[in-house]
């Protein structure tokens, strides 16, 4: 590539990342109309950091009774792991899930973090979520239940714009069932009704019979409201029903919004501290590798604020250090690299080409190894490692393609600007003497 070419390459990415550093991490402001929230600003922090709310739902004697204690405590485990798969689908990862029991009472705690829309949440926990269709009336004849759906999506209303609906799939049962309760009716005066929990969620005219494997719930439902229902018909009823009112506090989070700050600033010393470093050591090699760590410290924001189920947790700031650890060291490695192949004899351009090629299989291996205990980590010890899961597994992909793609891009385009004089990179001749 020509001199003047890498220069503009040069330009237009200093611009680029200068561009996205800048609206990365400056604070919200309103332009106008426009409020503009930045993506560290949209970075949402997990329980532990946030704080957040504790509720207590205690199990309805009713629902418990006949049951011996060995299928009580089956069926009160069985609606912890529902209720755990609610919380999933409705993107509260870092949600804690427990039995509590004592003084005769039998119930589970739920810690979900702060949210605007925490009563939402505990709604859709609180609902045992048993659904039934009927025939006629909200008392009539069931038609067919939960049992016999595949799934529930959210839909826009096809017949009520702005509104949303449920999308019910049947198996050959549900669909069997619907057909031949709807055969012979009334057609455009009677009836079919949804209930949820006993509750009449939407009422249907039946036109004509329904022989097909998809029905619609609807009835001018928001998002929310929709997805929610979506969620419980999915997930399956509880196989044990709570009291209607239950126990609400508010958790404090473990530090406060000055130590956060703290985080921050550590981390920026460390990024500062690490290119000073790197360019300290390796000369212009280091300035592509400290461009490099700021593309990567970009891309991690983004991809904390942006990517789906991400919640930022104390155990989430020890993935990031160590993704920020993995990639400095694997730019170390390919630095020590080129350098062994300079002193080797090879000439400069050599040298720089064959370092990162041979620094490709060992790069890929510590990445895979990292990648697989991380993995491990997360299936075999759960929640508990889930935050940290999560932002290591992102640091791992980053570290892989800062170090091996944009490091090798930077160094690339330095040596038509600065030349490939060895001593700017650090190649000193004497130690191609040795």
């Amino acid at each position: 590539m020509s001199k003047t070419k890498s220069i503009i390459c040069l330009s237009v990415l200093a611009v680029v990342m200068l561009f996205l550093g800048v609206f990365s991490v400056i604070p919200s402001f309103q332009v106008g109309i426009y409020d503009y929230n930045s993506p560290l600003s949209q970075i949402e922090l997990g329980l532990d950091l946030k704080g957040g709310v504790s509720a207590t739902f205690e199990v309805d004697e009713e629902s418990a009774e006949g049951l011996s204690a060995a299928a009580l405590d089956e069926a009160i485990e069985n609606t912890v792991n529902t209720m755990k798969s609610r919380l999933d689908a409705l993107g509260i990862s870092d949600a804690t899930v427990a039995r509590v029991s004592g003084s005769g009472m039998n119930g589970v705690k739920v810690e979900i973090p702060q949210s605007d829309n925490v009563d939402n949440i505990l709604d859709v926990l609180s609902s045992k979520a048993e659904l039934e269709i009927r025939l006629l009336s909200a008392d009539g004849e069931i038609i067919t239940d939960a049992s016999n759906i595949i799934s529930a999506v959210t839909v826009s209303d096809p017949n009520n714009a702005g509104y949303y609906a449920i999308q019910l799939q049947f198996n050959s049962d549900g669909r069997n069932d619907m057909a031949d309760a709807t055969s012979g009716l009334n057609y455009g005066t009677d009836s079919i009704y949804f209930l949820l929990d006993g509750e009449v969620i939407s009422q249907a005219t039946v036109s004509e019979q329904v022989d097909s494997e998809y029905s619609l719930i609807s009835g001018n439902m928001s998002y929310e409201t929709a997805q929610a229902i979506a969620v419980q018909i999915n997930y399956g009823a509880y196989d044990v029903a709570f009291s209607k009112q239950f126990d609400q506090n508010t958790i404090s989070p473990v530090i406060g919004d000055q130590a956060l700050q703290f985080m921050l600033i550590a981390a920026a010393v460390f990024i500062v501290a690490a290119i000073v470093y790197m360019i300290v050591v390796y000369g212009m090699y280091g300035v592509a590798s400290g461009l490099s760590l700021l593309v990567y410290t970009i891309l991690t924001i983004l991809a904390l604020a942006y990517l789906p189920f991400v919640k930022l947790t104390m155990a989430g700031i020890a993935g990031i250090a160590m993704g920020l650890v993995l990639a400095v060291g694997s730019d170390i490695l390919i630095m020590e690299r080129i350098r062994e192949e300079f002193r080797s004899g090879k000439s400069f351009r050599s040298s720089y080409e064959s370092g990162f090629k041979k620094s490709l299989p060992l790069l890929i291996d510590i990445h895979a190894v990292a990648l697989i205990v991380t993995v491990v980590l997360w299936v075999f010890v759960g929640s508990i490692t889930q935050g940290f899961a999560v932002t290591m597994i992102c640091g791992i992909v980053l570290s892989l393609f800062a170090s091996l793609a944009v490091t090798r891009m930077f160094a690339r385009l330095f040596m038509p600007v600065f030349g490939e004089t060895p001593s700017l990179y650090k190649l000193e001749k004497q130690e191609v003497e040795q």
